[in-house]
């Protein structure tokens, strides 16, 4: 009966070992843009480069940030 008893206890203690370690170490503070961060970005310096009269630049930009939400949907 004791042998048992301390066989199912060893085997929940590895099992939870493992489980604890599989976790993430992710803080939440993530700096990465996401696709849609960086097509906001693309567009608003297309208009700063439009307010400057660079329109090769503008669309340059413009289509890039075009790629980019052609690609999330």
């Amino acid at each position: 009966m004791n042998k048992y008893i301390l066989i199912s206890l060893f085997l929940s203690m590895q099992l939870t070992f493992n489980v604890f370690a599989a976790g993430s170490s992710d803080s939440g503070s993530s700096k990465t843009k996401t696709q849609y961060d960086m097509a906001v970005s693309h567009i608003n310096a297309a208009k700063k480069f439009e307010e400057n009269d660079k329109l090769k630049k503008a669309k340059k930009k413009i289509r890039k940030s075009s790629k980019i939400t052609n690609s999330i949907k």
